[in-house]
């Protein structure tokens, strides 16, 4: 009997010591972006929120994941004077015509913001994970304007398309929405040529003031 209430004591153990290294394990991992897709080889680990995967929240059929996070209210406001919000680009700025970065205008920019951020993005259908067609951070806080002729001065990190920044361009006969999300941050983000829209993202969690979308698409 006492070999017996040994041995469940010993295994009791092995379970508690795997629990805690299994919660450690996950905790100290280095988690998600905002969309949900998880962060595997981070540019700088060090540098990046490590999020607990208890703050994470299953949702869809696909066990995707998203962050519980909130953004607090502003009065940041991206807007362009090429086209209206849900109207379509013109096609100067896509794979038809000059492939030209459009002109964006920002307001309201919070008082403490230190640096924007912005992305430039394809939104898939079925939850997948949107095509990052540019991300572009450390923008000066006090940035009011970003036009063909600035863009490529700001530091630029990978996407899904062979450049730093690719225009817009459905197949042909299709139709596709694009969304320019702009970011206000209360730090300056230090990263890496090859870091992507999720490691930015990541790295800004904690640190957003605002944000404004401005949406767009293009049909060929």
């Amino acid at each position: 009997m006492k070999k017996i209430l040994i041995g469940i004591g010993v295994v009791l153990i092995i379970i508690i010591l795997a629990g805690i290294y299994k919660f450690n394990y996950l905790a100290n991992q280095p988690g998600y972006d905002v969309d949900g897709n998880k962060i595997e080889n981070p540019a700088k680990k060090n540098d990046l929120v490590q999020i607990n995967p208890n703050h994470l929240k299953k949702v869809g059929k696909d066990g995707k994941y998203e962050l519980e996070t909130t953004i607090p209210q502003s009065a940041l406001k991206l807007t362009s004077p090429d086209f209206q919000n849900g109207e379509e680009i013109p096609a100067k700025f896509t794979c038809d015509g000059e492939k030209a970065f459009p002109t964006l205008q920002i307001s309201g920019i919070p008082a403490k913001t230190k640096s924007l951020l912005l992305i430039v993005s394809e939104p898939q259908q079925n939850e997948m994970p949107k095509k990052v067609h540019g991300t572009f951070w450390g923008i000066p806080a006090d940035t009011t304007e970003i036009n063909n002729e600035n863009f490529a001065g700001f530091s630029q990190g990978a996407n899904d398309f062979p450049k730093t920044y690719s225009a817009p361009c459905p197949s042909e006969g299709t139709s596709e929405n694009y969304l320019f999300e702009l970011w206000a941050l209360d730090k300056e983000i230090k990263g890496t040529p090859d870091w992507t829209a999720g490691h930015l993202l990541v790295n800004s969690l904690g640190h957003i003031l605002g944000k404004s979308v401005l949406k767009t698409h293009y049909e060929r």
